[in-house]
């Protein structure tokens, strides 16, 4: 008979502390292209991924240069997540069904 009990109760929802690592299949929401074709369904962050993402953070992100971190991103597309480098195009990277996305 109170209010309150209605209320959701998140405090107690999930794994609390529990990494997801390499349950079989892609974590979180299908892109467009994996909706329509599985082969392009694309990659889970793993723990080298993260680490990554930490290193790219603290060496361009957490400076005093103030770049976006939009830009950052684009940063850590080239250094970690290129496919080659052409003489014309510059850096070319992995299929995007192969590297983490902005969002």
């Amino acid at each position: 008979m109170i209010i309150n009990a209605l209320l959701p109760d998140y405090v107690n929802c999930g794994g609390k502390g529990k990494s997801r690592d390499g349950l079989g299949c892609k974590l979180g929401r299908p892109n467009q292209e994996g909706k329509l074709d599985p082969d392009l369904v694309g990659i889970n962050v793993t723990k080298d991924i993260k680490k990554k993402f930490r290193n790219v953070i603290s060496n361009w992100y957490n400076k005093r240069d103030k770049r976006t971190l939009y830009e950052v991103y684009e940063l850590m597309l080239g250094k970690f997540f290129k496919a080659g480098i052409d003489d014309d195009l510059g850096i070319i990277l992995e299929p995007q069904h192969l590297r983490p996305t902005y969002r």
